[in-house]
């Protein structure tokens, strides 16, 4: 995880403000310069939130106190509003089609997707994994049972409830996404095989050692499509 120091370092390095980098995450200005004093034990998900703005801008962490930029900054997309979700499944499926790749994705929760009304996109989403033979693996929070995918395409385990305040993420092809769901609904899809492959280790090392939930009915083999 990032330090105060190469919070500070990283916007010396961008020429940003602490007004700059609040406005980036959407957080506050007195939260950025206590996060930077170490007045405060930010959450997990703050961090990644910032460290996630900062490797958009091509800055690259290195321990605890290294920072640097890379002269060439990767493709960044934000897709806002209730249709990004189901772009953000059809890009899944198009990246990797073809393919042997496997998706990963942390911090996926079922229930929210039925709630937030995104049922029909997660519906289609796992019709063209089994019409492309597409599998996925899928780390969900210890207890949570709301299992949405059908067998034949995604295996899921579960992590430790510890890390369930960290931000969800997916990895396929060079593309690391992250995304919210509520009232405004966004994806940022960032393509760097450097950060894939950064997150795809730590996606491993949290696998090898997550359980394996129960085993329930999906819900893709009772819903019906509106």
């Amino acid at each position: 995880m990032i330090t105060p120091e190469q919070i500070r370092a990283a916007r010396a390095l961008l020429g940003w403000s602490q007004q700059n980098l609040a406005q980036q995450c959407q957080i506050s200005t007195t939260s950025i310069n206590n996060i930077e004093r170490g007045e405060v034990q930010p959450r997990t998900s703050t961090l990644e939130t910032i460290k996630t703005q900062f490797l958009a801008q091509g800055i690259i962490f290195s321990g605890s106190y290294g920072v640097d930029i890379q002269k060439n900054v990767f493709n960044v997309q934000v897709w806002e509003g209730h249709e990004s979700i189901a772009r953000y499944l059809d890009d899944v499926v198009n990246t990797v089609k073809g393919t042997n790749e496997i998706p990963l994705h942390f911090n996926f929760d079922d229930r929210l997707w039925v709630k937030q009304g995104h049922t029909d996109a997660y519906h289609t989403f796992f019709e063209n994994m089994i019409r492309y033979g597409i599998r996925e693996r899928v780390l969900v929070c210890e207890g949570n049972t709301v299992r949405y995918a059908p067998y034949k395409t995604s295996e899921y385990r579960w992590f430790s409830q510890e890390l369930s305040g960290q931000i969800g993420y997916s990895l396929y092809g060079n593309k690391y996404a992250i995304f919210v769901l509520g009232k405004a609904n966004r994806v940022i899809i960032i393509e760097s095989p450097m950060i894939v492959e950064v997150y795809k280790q730590q996606f491993q090392s949290m696998w090898n050692i997550a359980q394996t939930p129960p085993k329930v009915v999906p819900l893709f083999n009772t819903y019906k499509k509106s």
